[in-house]
């Protein structure tokens, strides 16, 4: 078997300068990315499912289902598309090339005024409550039998799960140690750095290794669960490292 040194240039495919050196670019800049991934992300998420949990369509007339659209526009970009989806699919009539059409349409009608706080007045009006709490606030409960949990005994077991040490971070390519940047909370960058890695993983069809003597592709597989507001919802941006490839 040929051994050949890994060139990470060669497969960024990234020009050269005058001086023979790479530029400094930011990969996920370049595919339109905020510098630092939104926290609102958070609190959009608990109350979609509080809308999926009681199939609450808050869509039924134009005029709002237009502005949650370019509500998620405004906050999110691109990556508010499966958000317009999730809240339009109670909508008896709901279409997926339709709501797809209708999101493209409020992605490029830009300065409307309106924002994510419409989204949320909109489902405050249906009856959906709110409140979100704190991640520090929330234990564990189950429908069958009283919680035996603290809030302390929550805190240890929810979110203080093993952190992924910083050096592993610091020793990554400087792909994904830039895009694991964009986090500052520990366990959404371990949510993120997951998917990242099962995402890169799908785009390695050829790449095969011997493993006790058994040939083993590269694929991963990845499953995460967790409360609401727990940070898992920061998977979706690992979507991106493979949005280039699907586009092609």
């Amino acid at each position: 078997m040929m051994k050949k040194k890994f060139d990470i240039d060669y497969w960024l495919q990234l020009p050269e300068t005058g001086n023979g050196t790479t530029p400094q670019k930011s990969f996920l800049g370049d595919l339109g990315v905020p510098d630092r991934v939104p926290d609102r992300g958070n609190d959009v998420e608990i109350i979609l499912q509080r809308l999926e949990s009681a199939q609450t369509d808050i869509t039924a007339g134009y005029n709002d289902w237009r502005d949650i659209g370019f509500a998620f526009a405004d906050e999110f970009g691109e990556t508010g598309r499966d958000y317009f989806h999730r809240v339009s699919r109670f909508y008896a009539g709901y279409s997926f090339s339709e709501c797809d059409k209708q999101y493209n349409n409020c992605l490029k009608a830009k300065g409307h005024g309106v924002t994510i706080k419409t989204f949320f007045h909109l489902a405050q009006q249906s009856g959906i409550n709110l409140t979100t709490r704190k991640r520090h606030n929330q234990v564990p409960v189950s429908v069958s039998e009283p919680s035996k949990y603290t809030f302390e005994e929550a805190d240890k077991t929810i979110f203080n799960t093993p952190k992924i040490p910083a050096e592993i971070y610091r020793q990554m390519p400087e792909i994904l140690r830039e895009s694991c940047e964009m986090f500052a909370d520990a366990i959404e960058k371990d949510v993120f750095l997951i998917g990242a890695i099962t995402v890169l993983s799908g785009c390695l069809p050829n790449i095969q290794g011997i493993y006790f003597e058994e040939p083993v592709s590269a694929h991963l597989y990845s499953f995460i669960t967790a409360p609401a507001g727990s940070g898992k919802g920061k998977l979706k941006w690992a979507k991106y490292f493979g949005m280039r490839i699907h586009k092609t």
